[in-house]
Formats: structure tokens, C-alpha cells, sequence
């Protein structure tokens, strides 16, 4: 039976750093073997890690106030990936709400199994988007200028019915992975009396005069429970024989599938090998049928001249019609062998349990319900477009594209028989992302939406829809101000590469002109050859300037991600943090969270003054950007294991 544990505790000042250094394992703990995972999440960016945001709460906090708040819950050893499982719960519980520092131990159980269990500990202070220090974040909170004050705490948490209501979303996740734990009390549950708990033995255990009595009374417990399970054991052998059965047949579910899915490949790579060959022939039993044709048209002189060359005209229109409509053919059977590798394996299979359960299999039912219940808490990002204000109406006709209207008034456009965007009303969601998708996307959002626009979906989508817009001349703002951003850096981008190929292209033409020049003294010549030159070294410099700044960049993301940090675009915000590396043009400022920001030194004023381990607040919100020393300090990683 799966460990039912759950239980919820509280820390007061003076406890939560040293709590943190527990259940990682760090400090005077660094002994623990049993710590399998680590993570800190929704760090400020003052705080290094979770034992630096918890010793500053037992610094900060007001006398006799709660540093953390902890969960500590059992694993279920029936889970293949605890760690994940771990994770999943936490953001459900917190989501971004909350700073919280999660750990996972795994050590030797009593029975001598396994005792995986998780602590998840977190302050109850909620985040509010507002950037404050560690001096400013525990102060009380300010309502009317929320601002002035700390960060306000969730008094969910003092709620009567937390615990109870806790336990049953536990209960509910669990089950989420097919595992059933009833976190009620044995006495609720009509269940016979739970094991009284009897403590470790220690030098004063012999001073517990009922410490006999409890041990006879947890093996009377025990006594009953095993003669109850010797009776129950033909029943347990028949569930067993029918889990096994049901596992065999899951086994042979998906083996089935993948044997379509291989066959259903195959068969599309032999019609495209079949197809490439006949559109070959086609491509050349067309031209063949129109050079005869013109041919014959030259040679026919009853024809007059105009007629003629009208007759030609239209032969070559039939010719590229046919040829256009041969290799969109041959297009969508290519684009369907890319769907076919493309494509999710969850939602392959989950059509094929589908077809499988209405012709009446109970197990691939089953196994539907479970796959639907492990997924529906990671829903796959979507890449949309979102209206702002209001929706116009629209034509699909200006586009000219194929379309289809569905159930519920959701629109599907195709390109070559391909599904590519669905207008699902007050959003575009693109089902590919090739350029020409995008741009598409962009007309139709613009022609429903108007001009300013919101992006959903990865960060790396929308730079590259920010880029797409430019490249293609809309006129389009968007939500998100680093969005604007990228835009203009990249028309800029553009800009100065179109004015080096205008330089490159004038200096051509000042050199073939300088050498048609002969009438001019001397002087004049050397002056013209020298700013010729001039313009040449400038050109080569700012090349040179240009490459330098990019082997800076390459350098600092690559000592970045050495140190295992993930890289983070600067935006038009402020940064507070400490500075681990200087590149010959590149700063790497270390904001918390095992995130990094590579700044631009030739952007502040202040660059010469900079220096490795202080802590430093980098500031975009001005005309010119800002980088204020806050404190000189050295970093020490923390211990981990």
C-alpha cells in the first residue's frame, strides 16, 4: 500500500535558514546522503539561493513571526519519476505565487523498501511583480501603495480547513498518476485503529514507563492486520492476475501502434519515391507537349502575328498551370511525411486508444483516462496571436487561401492541403511555423485585431515573429515593450546592412570613376584617393568592431552556460545582482533563480568602475542605461550535493 503521509509545519524566526540547510543537505548537514534533488524556485534576485532567502527571513521578520511554511509528503513508491512528480506538485500548489526551496530525499524505509518523501518549504509572502530588496520585502505590507510596503502575505494559509483542504488536493494529484491515497484519518475511514507512534530508542526512552505497553499494543495491531491479509490473499492473487493481464494487454496496445505508425510511413515514403518519378515524367511530358505546340504555332502562317503570339501566351499559361499544380501535389505528400515525423507521439496514440475504446476495448479506455489525467496539468504551449481590443469582421477571400469553417465557428485555413492557422475568434493560433505561415498569421491578425497585437507562446517564437514583421515591412506593434524591442534592434540591424551595401556599392563606382579621371591635376586625384581609403578603413573597422562584439557575446553566454546558468535577454527593465564575469565588451550579471543577463558595456557610463563579486543593479528605464554599485561582496557557491 502506498505511504498516505502529508503533514504540514511552520517555522518561526531564527529556524529557516537553518531548516533550508537541512533538506539540501548544505552547511553542517552536508553529511546527508539521502538528498536526491535540489530546486529553488521564484528567487528574488537579491537572494542566491533558497538558504540565502530563508536566513534573510529569520533576520528580517518581525519577533515571533513564520519564516516558512513547510509540506512534507510522501512519494509513492508505485511513481517512475519521483522528481518530476515532486516538481508537478509544487508549481500546482504555488505555482509562481510564492518563493520555495523543494527537496527530495530517498533513503531506507523500515520494511526495506524505499522512503522517497519531498519538503517543500516556502514563504508566505506572495510576489506582486514589484521589485523590492531584502530590507524592503518583510516589512508589513502597505495596501494603498503597495509599493511603499513588503510583500503582502496569503492568509489562505492560516485558514481552519488548510490542512484538510491540502490533504485532499494531495489525494487528488496522486490519484492524477493512477495512484489511490485516502489521506483521511483510520477513524474516518471506518478503518481499525492506526499504530500508536513509539519514538527512536535513546538513553531516555527506559524512563517511558507506557513505552511497554505501546510496543505490545503495535504488535496486536500487526498480529490482526497479517491474519487478515493470509485470508484476503486468494483475493490479492486475483487482482494481481488481472493487473497482470491488463498490463499485458496495455503492452500489446501500444506495440499495435507503433506497427500502424511504421506502416503508415512506409506507405508515404513509397507514394513520394512513386510520385518523385512520375512528376519527373509529367514535368517532361508537359514542356514536350508544349514545345510541340508552339512549334506548331510559328509554322502555322494562316495565323496572323497577333493571333499568334496570343496563342503562345495562353500555351505557356496552360503549361505553368499544370506544372504549378503537379508540384503542389507532390508538395503536400512531402509535408505530410513531415507531419507524420513531427508529430507528438501522445497525441498519435491517444487518437488510436481512442478508435480502440469505441470499438469496445475496456483497457484501451483505461489507458486513455490515465494518459489524459498525467497530461492535462503540462498542456502544450500554444503559438498564438491575440486580439487586444476589439474583433473585425474579415474576409478570407483577401488572403486567398483555403478555408474551412468547423464546429463552433473556428476557421481553418490551409495552404497545399495543409492545416497552417485556425481563427478561433479573439485568437490565431498557428498550427506551423514556416516564415510564410507567420506572415500570413501577422495579415490575418492584422485584418481582425488592427495593428497593435499580443503574443502567446515560447520567448523564441515570438523574437522570431518580431523578426518576420520587420523583415516583411508590417506595420504592427505588440503588447510586450521587449518585443518592440527586438523590433527596432532588428530594423536597425537591417538598416546597417543595407547602408555597408550601399558603401561597398559607391566605393565601387569611386574607384571606376577615379580611373576614367584624367583631366584632374594631381592634387586633386591624391585627394580623392585618399578619402576613398578613408572610407574603405571605416568599413573595415566597423567590420572588425562588429565581429569583436559578437566573439565578446559568444564568449560570455559560453561561460555562462559552463557555470550552469541559462542565458536571459535584457529588456527594458531594471537588474539586480551580482557580476561573476567581465568580457572584453560583455558584463555577466548573475539575477538569481540559475539565471544570468549579459549586459552591453559600451551602453553605460560606468563600465571602467566595474568589478567581479559586487553586487550591482543594472538600470534600462532611463535614456542612457544606469549600473549602480550596491555592495562589494565575494560569491561562495553553496555546497549542494
Amino acid at each position: 500500500m502506498a505511504s498516505r503521509h502529508f503533514s504540514v509545519k511552520h517555522g518561526k524566526v531564527g529556524q529557516g535558514g537553518k531548516h533550508a540547510l537541512y533538506v539540501a543537505g548544505q552547511g553542517k548537514y552536508a553529511d546527508k546522503d539521502d538528498v536526491i534533488y535540489l530546486l529553488d524556485v521564484n528567487m528574488p534576485s537579491w537572494a542566491r539561493d533558497g538558504a540565502d532567502f530563508f536566513a534573510a527571513a529569520d533576520k528580517m521578520e518581525r519577533a515571533n513571526g513564520r519564516t516558512y511554511t513547510e509540506f512534507e509528503f510522501a512519494i509513492p513508491r508505485e511513481i517512475a519519476d519521483p522528481i518530476t512528480y515532486a516538481k508537478e506538485f509544487a508549481y500546482t500548489t504555488l505555482g509562481n505565487s510564492h518563493p520555495y526551496r523543494l527537496a527530495v530525499h530517498d533513503k531506507l524505509a523500515s520494511d526495506g523498501g524505499r522512503n522517497i518523501h519531498a519538503h517543500l518549504m516556502f514563504t508566505e509572502r506572495r510576489l506582486d511583480g514589484i521589485e523590492r530588496d531584502a530590507s524592503k520585502f518583510f516589512l508589513r505590507a502597505n495596501p494603498k501603495a503597495p509599493e511603499k510596503g513588503g510583500a503582502a502575505k496569503d492568509r489562505k494559509w492560516h485558514e481552519k480547513q488548510m490542512v484538510k483542504d491540502l490533504r485532499q488536493v494531495y489525494s487528488d494529484f496522486a490519484k492524477s498518476y493512477g495512484v489511490e491515497l485516502d489521506l483521511r484519518s483510520n477513524i474516518e475511514q471506518g478503518l481499525d485503529e492506526a499504530e500508536p507512534k513509539i519514538g527512536p530508542v535513546h538513553d531516555r526512552s527506559v524512563q517511558n514507563k507506557n513505552r511497554a505497553n505501546l510496543i505490545m499494543k503495535v504488535e496486536s495491531l500487526r498480529e490482526g492486520r497479517f491474519v487478515e491479509d493470509v485470508v484476503n490473499s486468494s483475493d490479492r492473487r486475483l487482482q494481481f492476475d488481472l493487473q497482470k493481464q491488463a498490463k499485458e494487454r496495455r503492452k500489446q496496445l501500444w506495440t499495435n501502434f507503433h506497427g500502424q505508425r511504421r506502416s503508415n510511413y512506409s506507405r508515404l515514403a513509397d507514394e513520394f519515391r512513386v510520385t518523385q518519378v512520375h512528376q519527373k515524367a509529367k514535368l517532361a511530358l508537359i514542356k514536350s507537349t508544349y514545345l510541340t505546340k508552339r512549334e506548331a504555332l510559328n509554322n502555322n502562317r494562316s495565323l496572323k502575328y497577333g493571333e499568334r503570339r496570343a496563342a503562345i501566351s495562353i500555351a505557356n499559361m496552360e503549361r505553368i498551370t499544370q506544372e504549378l499544380k503537379i508540384k503542389a501535389g507532390f508538395e503536400a505528400i512531402r509535408q505530410a511525411i513531415k507531419t507524420e515525423q513531427s508529430e507528438h507521439y501522445f497525441e498519435k496514440y491517444r487518437f488510436y486508444l481512442e478508435s480502440q475504446s469505441q470499438l469496445g476495448d475496456e483497457v484501451a479506455q483505461a489507458e486513455l483516462d490515465r494518459l489524459l489525467a498525467n497530461n492535462r496539468k503540462t498542456p502544450k504551449e500554444q503559438n498564438s496571436i491575440v486580439a487586444i481590443q476589439g474583433v473585425y469582421k474579415f474576409d478570407p477571400a483577401r488572403l486567398n487561401l483555403k478555408y474551412e469553417v468547423r464546429k463552433g465557428g473556428e476557421v481553418t485555413y490551409k495552404m497545399h492541403d495543409i492545416d497552417v492557422i485556425k481563427d478561433v475568434g479573439k485568437r490565431v493560433d498557428l498550427l506551423q511555423t514556416d516564415d510564410l505561415t507567420i506572415e500570413t498569421a501577422l495579415r490575418l491578425a492584422q485584418a481582425k485585431f488592427g495593428f497593435k497585437l499580443t503574443l502567446a507562446g515560447s520567448r523564441e517564437f515570438q523574437e522570431r515573429v518580431a523578426r518576420i514583421a520587420v523583415e516583411r515591412g508590417l506595420k504592427v506593434e505588440f503588447a510586450d515593450p521587449a518585443i518592440n524591442t527586438i523590433m527596432r534592434k532588428h530594423k536597425q540591424e537591417l538598416a546597417t546592412q543595407r547602408d555597408m551595401r550601399i558603401i561597398e556599392r559607391n566605393l565601387g563606382d569611386a574607384n571606376k570613376k577615379l580611373q576614367k579621371i584624367e583631366f584632374l591635376n594631381s592634387a586633386a586625384q591624391e585627394l580623392i584617393r585618399s578619402n576613398v581609403a578613408n572610407l574603405s578603413e571605416n568599413k573595415q573597422m566597423t567590420t572588425m568592431i562588429v565581429n569583436h562584439m559578437k566573439e565578446s557575446l559568444a564568449e560570455a553566454e559560453l561561460i555562462a552556460r559552463t557555470k550552469g546558468f541559462d542565458v536571459v535577454k535584457s529588456g527594458s527593465n531594471k537588474y539586480r545582482g551580482s557580476v561573476i564575469e567581465i568580457t572584453s565588451h560583455h558584463v555577466i550579471q548573475n539575477i538569481g533563480n540559475g539565471k544570468v543577463v549579459v549586459h552591453e558595456l559600451a551602453k553605460f557610463e560606468t563600465r571602467d568602475n566595474l568589478r567581479n563579486g559586487a553586487l550591482y543593479e543594472f538600470s534600462y528605464q532611463t535614456s542612457i542605461p544606469k549600473a549602480t554599485l550596491i555592495l562589494e561582496m565575494d560569491i561562495q557557491k553553496p555546497r549542494t550535493r
